[in-house]
C-alpha cells in the first residue's frame, strides 16, 4: 500500500502543516501515489487519482472559483492539496481553506523554504521503503507457504497461512475442485458464491489466466491450478479474498497457486504407491496373494539385476531417511535392538555413508537384490559389523565409523558368507522346535555374551541363577552339545549372531 498523507507530514525536513480537511481522521490516512504540480485552473484531465497536487495559486481562481476547483479535484480522486505560500499568496486563500474543509479534502501548507521537488523526493523515498517492505513481506509469506506445504500432504495449513497473509490477517482463501465448488476454506468471511461463480467462468474457458471481482464486499481473485495446458480443464482452483479497499498481492497469490499445483502433482506421483499399499493391506486381511509392488515403492530393489549393499546403523530408520533426504534412492526398515537397516544401490553407497555421518555402523558386501537369501545374509553380516563397531573403542581423536565388509578383521561369519543363515537355522532348529525355544535361545545368548559368567547373564535376563542354570541345561540337552566345550560355544555364538535377535 502506498504511503499516506500522515506519513508524508511526519517527514520533519518538509515542515508541512495541515490547514483544512483534517476534521475526519481518515482524510490523512489516504494513500499518496504521486506528487503532481500544476497551476492550471482545471488540472484533472492530467491526473489519475491518488496524487498530492502542489500549486502556488498562479493560474486558478481560488476566491469565487474555489468551491468548483475543490469539487473537481475531489471527483478526480486527488489525495490532498499542497499550497506553496510566499510566492503568489502570503498565506493559503481563505476561500480555498473553507472549500477544502467543506469537502473533506486535506489541504497542506508548504512554506517557501520547502521546494516542491523536495516533497516529491520525500514521497519517492517513502514509496521505495514501502516497496522494499512489501517485497520482504512477500518473501516471508512465500517461505511460510512453502514450509506449511512441506510439512505434509494436507493443504489446509498452507491455505490458512495464505488467508492470514491477506488483508492483515482478515482475508480468506479457498480451494475449489474441478467443478468449481469450494472444497476447503480458511479465513474470515469467505465469499463462496463469488469464488464459485468466477471458477465457473474459468472452467468454461480453459487456458484463462485468472478471474477477479471487486465490489462493496471486497476483492476476490481466482486462479486455476494445473500445468496450464490450454486444451485441458483445470483440476481445481485457488480463490483468495480481501475486504473493501484492501489490496491483494497478486504475486503472492500466484506463487501459492503454483505451490498448490506442485503439491497436487506430487500427490499424483505417489498416488499409485498409496493405492498399492491399500491393496496389499486388503489382500493380507483377506488372505489373498499380495499384489506386485510398483517400482517407485521399491527404491533400489526395483532393479533386481543391480547390486545393492545393506547398511545397519543406530536407528530409528526415519532419522536415517530424513538425513538422506531422498527416499527413492534407498529402502529402510527398523530392526529390533535399536538398529535400522538401509538398503542402497551400489552406486549410491558413498553418498548414503556421507549423509549418515560418523556412527558405529556396518556395511555389507554387494549382493543381488533379487536373491532373498543373499540379501538376508548381507543384512546379518552388516548387523554383526555394526555391533562389532559399537563395541570397539575409537582411537583417540577419531569418531566412530562404519565397518565395511572386507575392511574389518575376518570372522567366521565372513567365511560362511551367504550360507550363514542356513547354518544358523540348522544349529538352532532343535530349540526352535519346542514351545519355550525363544526363552532358551535368549538364555544361551546371554550366557555366551557374558563369557560364561552365570551371575552376570542372570542379572541381564532378570532371572535367578538357578533358573538360568536350568534353562542352559535344557538347551544343551536339546542341542546335544556340551556348553562348556569351546568348539560348541564358537558354533553356537556364530549361529546366534547369524540368526540375529529373536
Amino acid at each position: 500500500m502506498a504511503p499516506t498523507l500522515a506519513e508524508l507530514l511526519a517527514v520533519p525536513a518538509l515542515g508541512l502543516r495541515v490547514v483544512a480537511g483534517a476534521r475526519r481522521p481518515e482524510g490523512l490516512r489516504r494513500p499518496v501515489t504521486w506528487v503532481a504540480a500544476s497551476e492550471l485552473a482545471d488540472p484533472t484531465p492530467y491526473l489519475q487519482g491518488g496524487e498530492l497536487l502542489l500549486l502556488t495559486g498562479l493560474g486558478a481562481d481560488l476566491d469565487a472559483g474555489a468551491a468548483g476547483y475543490v469539487r473537481r479535484l475531489v471527483a478526480a480522486g486527488v489525495a490532498g492539496v499542497g499550497f506553496g505560500v510566499g510566492v503568489v499568496h502570503a498565506q493559503v486563500p481563505l476561500r480555498l481553506v473553507e472549500a477544502a474543509d467543506a469537502a473533506g479534502l486535506p489541504l497542506l501548507e508548504v512554506d517557501r523554504p520547502t521546494p516542491f521537488v523536495a516533497v516529491g523526493k520525500a514521497l519517492a523515498g517513502l514509496l521505495a521503503l514501502e516497496r522494499g517492505e512489501r517485497h520482504r513481506r512477500r518473501l516471508d509469506g512465500m517461505r511460510a507457504l512453502t514450509a506449511a506445504l512441506a510439512e505434509g500432504t494436507d493443504p489446509y495449513p498452507a491455505l490458512h497461512r495464505l488467508a492470514m497473509l491477506v488483508d492483515g490477517g482478515r482475508g480468506w482463501a479457498a480451494l475449489l475442485d474441478a467443478r468449481g465448488r469450494a472444497a476447503l476454506v480458511a479465513g474470515h468471511r469467505a465469499r463462496r458464491e463469488v469464488a464459485e461463480r468466477l471458477a465457473g467462468q474459468l472452467r468454461d474457458r480453459p487456458g484463462s489466466a485468472s478471474a477477479a471481482d471487486a465490489d462493496e464486499g471486497g476483492r476476490v481473485s481466482v486462479l486455476p491450478l494445473g500445468t496450464g495446458r490450454r486444451d485441458a480443464r483445470p483440476p481445481g482452483f485457488l480463490a483468495v479474498g480481501a475486504g473493501p479497499g484492501a489490496d491483494l498481492d497478486h504475486q503472492l497469490v500466484a506463487f501459492a497457486a503454483s505451490l498448490l499445483t506442485l503439491d497436487r502433482e506430487r500427490d499424483r506421483g505417489v498416488r499409485h504407491v498409496r493405492r498399492w499399499a491399500r491393496a496389499a493391506t486388503l489382500a493380507a486381511r483377506l488372505g489373498h496373494a499380495q499384489p506386485p509392488a510398483p517400482a517407485p515403492a521399491l527404491g533400489p530393489l526395483a532393479a533386481p539385476g543391480a547390486p545393492v549393499r545393506a547398511l545397519v546403523a543406530p536407528g530409528p530408520v526415519e532419522g536415517l531417511l530424513d538425513a538422506l533426504g531422498d527416499d527413492d534412492a534407498v529402502s529402510g526398515l527398523d530392526l529390533d535392538g535399536g538398529w535400522a537397516l538401509v538398503v542402497a544401490a551400489e552406486a549410491d553407497v558413498d553418498e548414503v555413508l556421507a549423509a549418515v555421518g560418523a556412527v558405529p555402523g556396518g556395511l555389507s558386501e554387494p549382493v543381488a537384490a533379487a536373491d532373498p537369501q543373499e540379501l538376508a545374509g548381507a543384512v546379518v553380516r552388516a548387523r554383526a559389523l555394526a555391533e562389532r563397531a559399537a563395541r570397539a573403542r575409537p582411537a583417540a581423536g577419531r569418531a566412530a565409523r562404519v565397518l565395511r565388509a572386507g575392511d574389518a578383521p575376518p570372522s567366521l561369519l565372513d567365511l560362511l558368507g551367504p550360507r550363514a543363515a542356513a547354518f544358523a537355522e540348522g544349529v538352532l532348529a532343535p530349540l526352535r522346535a519346542v514351545p519355550d525355544g525363544d526363552v532358551l535361545i535368549a538364555a544361551l545368548h546371554a550366557h555366551l555374551a557374558a563369557h560364561g559368567a552365570l551371575a552376570v547373564a542372570a542379572e541381564r535376563l532378570g532371572v535367578h541363577r538357578h533358573t538360568l542354570r536350568a534353562r542352559l541345561r535344557r538347551a544343551g540337552e536339546l542341542l546335544g552339545r556340551d556348553l562348556d566345550d569351546p568348539t560348541s560355544r564358537a558354533d553356537l555364538w556364530v549361529a546366534l549372531t547369524a540368526a540375529g535377535p529373536g
